[in-house]
């Protein structure tokens, strides 16, 4: 019974993500179609694309998504708003560090429409389907690189059948890695040559810690906000809050999965 009543909540909440973000009727009723087309074959249709138009603050996009993982990511950040903030100020330069294939950096795009924005993706695949959704956004760059306590060449995991899991750490017995180059945050800033970030967003699958513990121009950031895997982070969550504290931040956390967390990191 908990089980069919789960079904029909989740068939209400597609009908109203397709209305309210389809551009038009046949986008609507296209986004509740791949929806379930996906969901019912249970995983990734090979390597086709799938074209949607979709709209946001009144302005329209296109994007292209492979499976219910892209459409997972899209429920999250514009249908559940994962990172709307209330901002004083509206933010000139943005970090997007773990980009996937762009859906939270097209949301910023969409929101602060004069920011220059910075997305960061190691995966070779999903990189592509980066560019491909930002192709008519030229405010964002786009950098297949992963972001990591320090430069070189590591080992990424692309994770089957979901893009947003894939990690540098291994998370299946049997996964297959592949060799990206890496930068650490500092070389970030050094690399896009900006010395003051806006806004910094964060889905680095358990690369929290090692990122910003070693950073030292975390004063240089004025709000963040990510998500923590508390599973697949070396570091407790106090001793990660030490991190920010430590530089003058206040860290608000809600919790969103049984090891997950979404923080919201603020300057004082």
């Amino acid at each position: 019974m908990n089980s069919f009543l789960a079904r029909i909540g989740n068939l209400i909440d597609w009908i109203k993500i397709s209305l309210a973000l389809g551009d038009d009727p046949v986008n609507s009723a296209w986004l509740f179609f791949l929806r379930f087309r996906f969901w019912f074959l249970k995983k990734t249709v090979g390597d086709k694309l799938f074209k949607l138009r979709l709209k946001k603050f009144g302005q329209p996009f296109e994007i292209f998504v492979r499976d219910n993982g892209d459409l997972a990511v899209l429920k999250e950040v514009f249908w559940l708003g994962e990172y709307d903030l209330n901002l004083v100020k509206e933010p000139n330069t943005i970090l997007d560090l773990g980009s996937n294939i762009g859906l939270t950096a097209i949301y910023f795009k969409l929101k602060y429409p004069k920011a220059k924005i910075y997305a960061f993706e190691p995966d070779p695949t999903t990189f592509k389907q980066l560019l491909l959704n930002t192709q008519k956004m030229p405010e964002i760059s786009c950098y297949n690189l992963a972001i990591s306590g320090q430069s070189g060449s590591l080992t990424f995991y692309p994770y089957p059948g979901s893009s947003m899991s894939s990690s540098l750490i291994k998370r299946l017995p049997n996964q297959e890695g592949v060799t990206v180059d890496a930068v650490s945050l500092d070389d970030v800033l050094a690399l896009v040559e900006v010395d003051q970030v806006d806004l910094l967003k964060f889905d680095v699958e358990g690369a929290e810690d090692e990122i910003f513990s070693v950073c030292s121009k975390i004063g240089n950031i004025s709000r963040l906000i990510g998500e923590v895997h508390l599973d697949l982070m070396k570091k407790d969550w106090p001793s990660f809050q030490l991190i920010f504290r430590q530089n003058g931040f206040v860290l608000t956390e809600k919790k969103i999965s049984l090891n997950r967390l979404l923080v919201n990191i603020k300057k004082l």
